[in-house]
């Protein structure tokens, strides 16, 4: 997310998008995403601007119905559109076969 913040990843755009794809079960990852974003540091970092009810996600998504979630960030001004911000909506795939990050127990 740092270079949509930073304006590395489009620039001067309104709206994005991020894909992620889960090597793990969704409910292994995505609740864990979605929780990391609550920390007020990382807030900051990332430059999130809360939603109107102060989280700092959207969620669902307002801007395509198949992402889970989106974000909205600060950018400076000569990065950013008119307004100052992006929203950049979260989308998670599933990857094309069973596998996991996860490694066994030794015995």
């Amino acid at each position: 997310m740092g270079r949509f913040v930073t304006g590395i990843y489009s620039r001067r755009q309104a709206v994005a998008a991020m894909v992620g794809v889960l090597l793990d079960p969704e409910d292994d990852v995505v609740p864990a995403i979605r929780k990391a974003l609550e920390d007020s540091a990382l807030g900051t970092v990332l430059r999130l601007k809360p939603t109107s009810a102060g989280n700092p996600i959207a969620r669902p998504s307002i801007l395509f119905g198949t992402a889970d979630f989106d974000t909205e960030h600060e950018r400076d001004a000569a990065l950013a559109p008119t307004h100052g911000t992006i929203r950049v909506s979260h989308f998670f795939l599933a990857f094309g076969y069973p596998t996991s990050t996860k490694k066994p127990k030794a015995a």
